[in-house]
């Protein structure tokens, strides 16, 4: 593995983080640290750098956000307007993403341990659920029976 100091992507993360040195100092006077600041323009770089690779090679693939990587309501927004879909790992992350404006039908609800409630939101909302096990399939089949849901 590179080093970071002859790292591309440490070397454009570094220059964004000095085009941008003003702003960040003053919201981190405004707003204390943490502070999640999201670089736009590297999140679609990549995303449109994932994009045209499953293009290519998986044609019937999405690129999803992992809601979890950053769950700051700003990025999962940033994430929607890109056009992503979200990987969501709990009620929590598919709700910020719903809320968000990213569409049921390109969010995956993922987690090996779905609550109850997970999964009522997962088949309420309309998203694509990962299958762990039996009995979450089985628990799924009834909540969506329950709903009416096919």
């Amino acid at each position: 593995m590179a080093s970071r100091a002859s790292s591309p992507t440490y070397a454009r993360l570094d220059g964004e983080l000095a085009r941008h040195e003003a702003v960040i100092e003053r919201a981190v006077e405004a707003f204390g640290l943490p502070l999640h600041a999201v670089f736009k323009d590297e999140v679609e770089r990549s995303a449109n750098g994932y994009r045209e690779v499953l293009r290519r090679l998986y044609p019937n693939s999405s690129v999803l956000f992992a809601v979890k990587s950053n769950p700051c309501r700003g990025a999962v927004r940033t994430a929607a307007r890109l056009g992503l879909g979200a990987d969501a790992a709990s009620e929590h992350e598919l709700r910020a993403a719903l809320e968000e404006g990213i569409p049921a039908e390109r969010i995956v609800a993922n987690g090996n341990a779905k609550t109850s409630q997970y999964v009522e939101a997962i088949v309420s909302s309309g998203a694509l659920s990962s299958v762990d096990n039996a009995d979450e399939l089985e628990e799924l089949s009834r909540t969506a029976t329950r709903r009416h849901v096919r």
